[in-house]
């Protein structure tokens, strides 16, 4: 192994990571060329994390990500402020469902994307509408 692996674990997750992101920029540019026109702000080129949660835009100060989950993926919206931490999230079924969903969805319109399987935490009630965090 080279100097830099010379842990096996990080060779792992960054090779997971390269993964993560290709697979997900790959749906992106399929959608947004198929003639979507997203209202979330997408980055042109998703960010991958070391844990596999790919940021892939941002609205009203929240961060857009979809996380690998064992037996699905979440699409979260998560604080730009707290980025470790969301407020919202979707599961749908793995493959790329998060990412149709996201690019489909105006969140100022619509209280939650279409097709998820569960929604998860407290912080919100189905049907009520996303809000933008304020400004610092």
């Amino acid at each position: 192994m080279s100097e830099r692996h010379d842990d096996p674990y990080l060779a792992h997750a960054e090779v997971q990571q390269a993964r993560h992101k290709q697979h997900w920029r790959g749906a992106m540019h399929a959608v947004i060329a198929g003639g979507v026109h997203p209202v979330i702000d997408y980055y042109p080129e998703p960010v991958a994390d070391k844990w596999g949660t790919v940021t892939v835009g941002e609205w009203g100060g929240y961060l857009i990500q979809i996380m690998p989950m064992i037996y699905n993926d979440r699409l979260v919206m998560a604080p730009k402020r707290a980025p470790l931490l969301y407020d919202y999230g979707w599961c749908y079924p793995k493959g790329v469902a998060a990412m149709l969903a996201a690019l489909t969805w105006d969140p100022a319109e619509f209280g939650e994307p279409h097709g998820f399987i569960k929604r998860i935490g407290p912080v919100r009630a189905a049907d009520t509408r996303a809000t933008k965090v304020p400004a610092e």
